[in-house]
């Protein structure tokens, strides 16, 4: 095992502390924090919903009841806990935003904090980690991706925590990296597997043959695997539908378009053709790519001068303890995990961009200047060894300075230009009482300012700013601790439905909200309200709030679609009923073909409009039936609509019906006969209020079922 008095001393409170890093690391710090404190508003892409997410369970534990009636907490184990209970928490004794901000300052000044810690821990000058202030400021920072951004210096911790445990194995350092992986798996999952891919390579390769040192580092990670093992028993192989509905687990679900759990792979030109913005590219303007040109031209350049300097100085003890092989070793690590990893996986999206900054917070590591200790300048000759002089440091990191300096002012730059081209967002939410619900329809999402659209989440903003419920949320994630009171709330559009306004109907979505805040031109006209329908309550810089003047008075308490999963399906013949099911995979599958079968899914049944329904194909001879015999007594209505998927026309022309009937206790309540590929028919059925549970059952057949793509979608109303 390798020992090293330089490499240790440090982390026992030995190690100088240089006056001039500590300075210019501390004013760097300090303006690297204004660009995530001052603007009014975050051109982050998620962050809304960030914010809204730690307001939910904030109002949550304070019992407020606009948003109680609306959302409840999941009290479960989920991996980003770090920053939504932790912003929730903080949020109790400071406003919601700024706690949320406090946690995100993690993101763009911890990966320095934490590359110093790593520097030295591989016996390195930490003058390097003023590197990591820029590659912070990264595209997946921009995306709003605070959980995984604020992991990463946790990753870097562990990585420098291991070398640490491969020079002298204490039961302190020991503890420090167990509790450091414990903390990374609450804190984003992706991140906590990369730590895990380090600790794989780097483990054999720091102890050799020593097998009781590594199985003695190797427990110290049992804490944070049970913690995985529990978490991956209760959120993968089959979803827990009754907590978070059919149709919201199918959405999460990986794309079938992928291989392996949905894996979309890109080749390496594309990647690299990508690198640049992927590094920093958030900004619309070519200050980024400045940024990033200047990155690429000092680093290697100070790693050359590094090994220059080194090779003049290294009879002069000047040399770090630590082989280059091992920092090396780490940086080849992240490359080859940004080589390898797909876009995206199991839902996750996005993956192989997120090496990029951890790729160039690495790189510093390959520095040959070493650490300064107090015994060495004791000891020291005046003018002994160039790299011992801080204030040359200093001096050699100057353009570093600059560059970090300048980076910070762009950034703060582009917060201010963007909260002036949000505009007076406030004045027209403000508009929207309280337990109100509202749908987004984002037409308009890009910005001047930054280049992905930050805009597509705005109206998450109606939680923290006026504890109303809007049409999407991360509430449901398998990653959030949270979950609507009833799954018939708050419907959305399905699949990515927030970038696709366009979806939204209606007379298949108005029932379910008051509001409808928009930005961009676009008639309300088009979504099928009648006139007067939606009325334009508040406007300002290219929003508008509609007020949904036609909505009943009724209340939305079961939804057929999120419960699919309790129906009873089966394909009735001459012969009798034949079963089929149970639930799994999402779908209820009948034994007769392998598109027979009932579950959520997404059909364009209205020209260029993809809605969310639940998929029935009719079967020769047989009657395919779906029933609930759960159903609330307190339901006086039925919405929704079926619908003939465009897929279902082969050529045009008249073809045979689909017959679509609908059964509540035995009674036929209505029968649509569906001709039309690419168009659907309204259900809207009153019904008597029973004191039990009531049966509906819907029925579907057709005399030609070739291409006879069918779906539907139900909702139960009760009187408010």
């Amino acid at each position: 095992m390798q020992r090293s008095t330089n490499s240790t001393a440090w982390i026992d409170g030995s190690a100088s502390n240089s006056r001039p890093f500590t300075v210019c690391f501390a004013v760097i710090a300090a303006l690297t924090c204004i660009p995530v404190l001052a603007p009014k508003y975050l051109p982050l892409v998620d962050w809304p919903q960030h914010v809204a997410t730690a307001t939910i369970l904030r109002d949550l534990m304070t019992g407020n009841a606009a948003l109680g009636s609306l959302f409840a907490i999941d009290f479960q184990l989920t991996t980003y806990m770090t920053f939504y209970q932790g912003s929730a928490l903080l949020g109790l004794v400071l406003p919601i935003e700024l706690a949320c901000r406090l946690f995100l300052l993690l993101a763009v000044t911890g990966p320095a904090m934490a590359l110093v810690f790593l520097l030295r821990a591989f016996d390195r000058s930490p003058w390097p980690a003023l590197f990591a202030f820029p590659a912070s400021f990264s595209w997946v920072y921009f995306m709003g991706f605070a959980s995984f951004t604020i992991a990463l210096p946790l990753v870097l911790v562990g990585v420098a925590l291991l070398q640490l445990t491969s020079v002298e194995c204490t039961r302190r350092r020991l503890v420090a990296l167990g509790a450091v992986a414990a903390l990374l798996f609450i804190t984003h999952s992706l991140a906590y597997l990369i730590l895990g891919a380090f600790v794989a390579v780097l483990l054999p390769a720091y102890h050799g043959r020593d097998w009781r040192s590594m199985l003695r580092v190797a427990l110290a990670f049992v804490p944070s695997l049970l913690l995985f093992a529990v978490w991956f028993a209760t959120h993968f192989g089959e979803p827990d539908v009754a907590t978070i509905g059919a149709a919201h687990a199918t959405v999460s679900a990986p794309s079938a378009e992928g291989g392996m759990f949905g894996a979309q792979f890109e080749d390496l030109s594309t990647k690299l053709d990508r690198l640049q913005h992927d590094f920093n590219g958030g900004l619309s303007s070519n200050r980024d790519r400045t940024i990033a040109r200047v990155f690429a031209l000092l680093l290697p350049l100070y790693l050359a001068v590094s090994w220059v300097l080194a090779r003049r100085h290294r009879h002069r003890g000047d040399r770090p303890t630590v082989h280059i092989w091992r920092p090396a070793l780490a940086v080849a690590i992240a490359v080859l995990l940004y080589v390898a990893m797909p876009m995206a996986i199991t839902g996750i999206w996005a993956i192989s961009p997120r090496f990029v900054p951890l790729v160039a917070m690495l790189l510093p590591t390959l520095s040959a200047c070493g650490v300064v200790h107090r015994s060495e300048l004791r000891t020291a000759l005046p003018g002994q060894g160039f790299l011992r002089n801080d204030l040359l440091n200093a001096a050699l990191f100057s353009p570093v300075l600059a560059l970090c300096a300048y980076n910070a002012w762009v950034q703060t730059d582009a917060g201010s230009r963007f909260s002036e081209e949000v505009g007076d967002f406030e004045s027209v939410v403000e508009h929207i009482p309280p337990g109100s619900r509202v749908f987004g329809l984002i037409h308009d999402l890009g910005s001047q300012v930054v280049s992905e659209p930050a805009y597509i989440h705005f109206p998450a903003y109606v939680v923290p700013m006026r504890r109303a419920g809007p049409g999407f949320t991360f509430v449901h994630n398998s990653s959030v601790p949270l979950r609507l009171r009833n799954l018939a709330e708050l419907p959305t559009l399905g699949r990515r439905g927030e970038w696709l306004p366009n979806r939204w109907r209606y007379d298949i979505m108005g029932p379910h909200y008051e509001y409808v805040l928009t930005r961009g031109r676009r008639s309300m006209r088009a979504t099928g309200a009648p006139r007067g329908a939606l009325v334009s309550v508040a406007s300002a810089d290219g929003w508008t709030l509609y007020a949904n003047t036609q909505i009943r008075d009724e209340r939305p308490v079961f939804s057929f679609d999120e419960r699919i999963f309790e129906a009873n399906v089966a394909l009735r013949g001459d012969a009798g009923d034949e079963r089929c099911g149970p639930y799994r995979d999402h779908r209820h599958q009948c034994p007769h073909a392998e598109w027979s079968w009932v579950g959520p899914t997404e059909l364009q049944v209205h020209r260029t409009s993809t809605q969310r329904c639940t998929w029935v194909h009719p079967v020769a001879d047989r009657v395919l039936t779906v029933a609930w015999s759960n159903v609330p007594g307190e339901v006086t209505r039925l919405h929704g609509f079926f619908g003939v998927a465009e897929s279902a026309a082969v050529e045009p022309g008249p073809r045979p019906p689909i017959q679509f009937d609908l059964w509540v206790d035995g009674e036929l309540a209505m029968s649509v006969s569906g001709d039309r590929a690419g168009a659907y028919d309204m259900i809207d059925v009153p019904i008597a209020a029973t004191d039990s549970a009531r049966e509906v059952r819907v029925e579907v057949s057709a005399e030609d079922v070739g291409r006879a793509h069918a779906c539907f979608s139900l909702v139960g109303f009760a009187p408010r």
